[in-house]
């Protein structure tokens, strides 16, 4: 239950004059009333679709809506058509590139989250993806409880407010 008189009375007694600063406050307080309100929405891309299936029922128990994805290209696409909380991948999607896919959302998206996930993990590959920007790696097999600790974790920290034109209260 947001109380958005209260801040208001708050600013108008101690700081009058700043109807700017109130603005932003009351945005600020109305995205994360919206954002409470919203599952958060993940894309999992992965060329095996026993892969993509398990996923959506692992993480549709945290509350999480699981949109896939079979390869780059196709995930690209989702991401261009909605917004997404963060991003799951493979490293190896057949004919498509993981790591690609990975270099390519950080550049066009940089506060998502992306989590590499790999059968064929190895230190070289984490350590490129970290360094392009993977907030984590996981090899498989894995444990669904630690998918789900990364992605608890990974969601904890997404940015409450996003850069928009204009302001998003109606």
């Amino acid at each position: 239950n947001l109380d958005m008189a209260r801040p208001e009375r708050i600013l108008d007694e101690h700081h009058s004059g700043l109807g700017q600063v109130k603005q932003r406050i009351r945005e600020r307080l109305a995205i994360k009333a919206l954002r409470r309100r919203r599952q958060p929405r993940v894309l999992a891309v992965d060329d095996d679709e026993t892969a993509r299936r398990n996923l959506v029922l692992a993480l549709a128990r945290e509350g999480c809506e699981v949109v896939t994805a079979a390869s780059s290209r196709e995930a690209l696409e989702r991401l261009e058509a909605r917004d997404f909380d963060l991003l799951l991948t493979d490293l190896h999607l057949g004919q498509s590139d993981g790591m690609e896919l990975l270099e390519r959302t950080r550049a066009r998206w940089p506060d998502m989250r992306v989590v590499v996930i790999t059968g064929y993990a190895s230190i070289p590959s984490a350590v490129e993806a970290v360094k392009k920007g993977a907030f984590q790696y996981l090899a498989k097999p894995y444990a669904i409880e630690e998918l789900r600790s990364i992605v608890r974790r990974a969601l904890e920290g997404r940015p409450l407010l996003k850069v928009t034109k204009g302001s998003v209260l109606c």
